[in-house]
């Protein structure tokens, strides 16, 4: 089920990130990520023709691309291919793919994601991580309730 809960895909946006940041970070340190694609619509992911279980309308999905963090040149698609079958898809924890450089594009980019199960975990943390913060709001109200009525 696609979430809604706009919590759920905070979430996931941000476990996302670190996940694909903590993996180029780690493998290769020379490069830093651009990302192209994150999260989308379901109308919008249908407008541009993308899948209609696609990662990206669950913040699940990245596309991106790599730059030289010493020339600051986008990574050339038999780099960006090199790369990705040396250290992405052997080190990532998701589905992933090199999608080569197409005729509407400049350059060709990679596709990471985490699974879609895992929103389902995800919504239970945004529905106990809600529940925390309305049970500090209400212990908050009642201490300075009893506060005032003590200076009565």
């Amino acid at each position: 089920m696609i979430p809604k809960n706009p919590l759920t895909l905070l979430i996931n946006g941000a476990l996302t990130d670190a996940a694909l940041t903590a993996t180029v970070n780690s493998y290769l340190p020379n490069w830093k990520l651009q990302i192209t694609s994150g999260y989308r619509t379901p109308a919008h992911n249908e407008e541009i023709g993308g899948k209609s279980d696609s990662a990206h309308i669950y913040n699940l999905g990245r596309d991106f691309v790599l730059i030289n963090k010493q020339t600051g040149e986008i990574a050339t698609d038999t780099q960006m291919k090199k790369l990705y079958e040396e250290f992405i898809k052997p080190n990532w924890e998701g589905y992933s793919e090199f999608k080569p450089k197409q005729a509407n594009t400049n350059t060709g980019w990679i596709h990471a994601n985490l699974d879609r199960g895992i929103s389902e975990h995800v919504k239970w943390i945004a529905y106990a991580g809600t529940a925390a913060a309305l049970a500090l709001g209400v212990r908050e109200i009642f201490k300075n309730v009893k506060t005032k009525l003590k200076g009565r």
